[in-house]
């Protein structure tokens, strides 16, 4: 017998082989803070996870988000069981917002102690006769012994922004003919009067569109070298 067994001196080879696993077997990590928790449980551990907190409804072809909410509102519903806010957190689990109908919100009033449950359907889509029948499962774990389930109505919102853009454009726009204009000018007042009204028209277009004046600027001199052009002076 060595010194780290407590094994008698007469022990089998099975029990020394058995007594050197069981000593390692604090060395293997056992992260219970982890496995006890909804958010860090492994995917594979999930079902017993919700074993341990007593889930009421189950189904291995949830999502694993959904697994893992249905787990963790478990104890707010085992609280709340039997009121109208554990049948809604149980459904919101599943991705199901609910609203809750009972018989004296009803217009006109529906028979005593019934309640009916309208399910807006978002991603996921509208479930198929199975998925009515967990649905109806999940509802009965939750709701009260009392009330009896009557309707389940489901609808669906699509939301989508819309969005509306304009623009206000300001400016003035100055037409001006001045080849044919100066011309007649040039050919009726001569050189003298023809050159004044060139530096008005000049004065006119650089406080009006200063940021156009050398376009305008390069049109005048084009139109002053075809006036000499043609001999006006």
């Amino acid at each position: 017998m060595n010194k780290e067994s407590l094994l008698p001196p007469n022990a089998s080879p099975a029990q020394h082989a058995l007594a050197a696993t069981m000593a390692r077997i604090s060395a293997i990590p056992m992260p219970l803070g982890d496995l006890y928790n909804p958010a860090t449980c492994s995917t594979a551990s999930l079902p017993w996870l919700a074993w341990a907190f007593s889930c009421d409804a189950w189904d291995s072809a949830w999502s694993e988000s959904q697994k893992r909410q249905t787990i963790a509102d478990s104890v707010y519903i085992h609280r709340q069981k039997g009121t109208p806010a554990a049948m809604r957190r149980a459904l919101a689990a599943l991705d199901y917002p609910a609203k809750l109908e009972e018989w004296h919100q009803l217009q006109p009033r529906g028979d005593p102690f019934t309640f009916g449950i309208e399910l807006e359907i978002l991603d996921i889509g509208i479930p198929d006769m199975a998925g009515f029948e967990r649905l109806e499962s999940v509802i009965h774990d939750a709701k009260n012994a009392r009330s009896e389930l009557r309707y389940i109505r489901m609808h669906s919102t699509r939301r989508a922004g819309v969005y509306v853009g304009g623009a206000i454009l300001t400016g003035q726009t100055i037409n001006v003919d001045s080849e044919p204009a100066l011309l007649f000018e040039a050919k009726i007042n001569g050189e003298e009067q023809a050159l004044r009204a060139v530096a008005t028209l000049r004065h006119t277009l650089h406080q009006q569109m200063p940021e156009n004046f050398i376009i305008a600027a390069n049109a005048l001199k084009n139109c002053i070298n075809k006036l000499s052009n043609k001999g006006y002076w």
